[in-house]
């Protein structure tokens, strides 16, 4: 899984397979990328995978409200 971790004007950092943190110019990705999207690599190109990124969405809130709802 590759995700975003941090987006400005001229850079995306993202979390690779490993783990390890990258910093690639953002005019690679699409317009609409944020912060916590999940990506998929298709030739060189990282595109949104919208699929992935609700589901890890879901995730993270269901983990929030299992640890808060008490």
């Amino acid at each position: 899984m590759i995700s975003v971790e941090r987006v400005t004007e001229k850079i995306v950092i993202i979390e690779d397979h490993n783990g390890n943190m990258v910093e690639l110019p953002r005019e690679i990705f699409e317009k609409e990328i944020r912060e916590g999207d999940i990506l998929k690599e298709c030739d060189g190109v990282y595109l949104i995978d919208k699929e992935a990124t609700e589901q890890r969405k879901k995730e993270l809130s269901d983990l929030a409200d299992s640890l808060f709802s008490n």
